[in-house]
């Protein structure tokens, strides 16, 4: 069994997700919210998957709607080098196009304020985003479930 840490990773937001190859299931962890001090981001994350037990990551790739790599690629593939230098695992990639569309509608609706709608979103859509990404590297995982073949 190889557990996995997702990462959706934002500007501002890294939404955080676990799975593994055996239940193939995907559950959001949470959001960490960026600093100032890469390298503070970058040892949170990596102690998480200690603290996780992960064996690799599965980091979402925001290709354009075209499936071009602009300029968020560049900065995500950045982030995942230095990554690779604070955590030795694997790293594996996963195309994030929708997983955001997708995860709000998976939220639903929000009930209360409009301030208590956009705390819910910043602190949920991004972890939820990172499950849908990690859902989809799990489910083409080769060597599926008897009942799937």
């Amino acid at each position: 069994m190889a557990r996995y840490l997702a990462l959706d990773i934002g500007d501002r937001r890294i939404g955080l997700a676990l799975g593994d190859s055996t239940s193939r299931l995907a559950v959001p962890l949470r959001t960490h919210h960026r600093g100032k001090d890469r390298g503070a981001d970058l040892t949170a994350i990596a102690a998480t998957a200690e603290a996780e037990d992960v064996d690799a990551y599965v980091i979402g790739l925001p290709l354009l709607e075209s499936g071009v790599e602009g300029a968020q690629v560049r900065a995500v593939r950045a982030f995942a080098r230095a990554l690779s230098i604070a955590s030795p695992l694997p790293v594996h990639w996963q195309d994030e196009r929708y997983t955001t569309f997708e995860a709000g509608q998976r939220l639903g609706p929000v009930g209360g304020s409009r301030r208590k709608q956009q705390r819910r979103r910043e602190e949920e859509l991004d972890a939820m985003a990172a499950a849908v990404l990690l859902q989809a590297f799990l489910d083409e995982l080769p060597g599926g479930d008897e009942r799937d073949r």
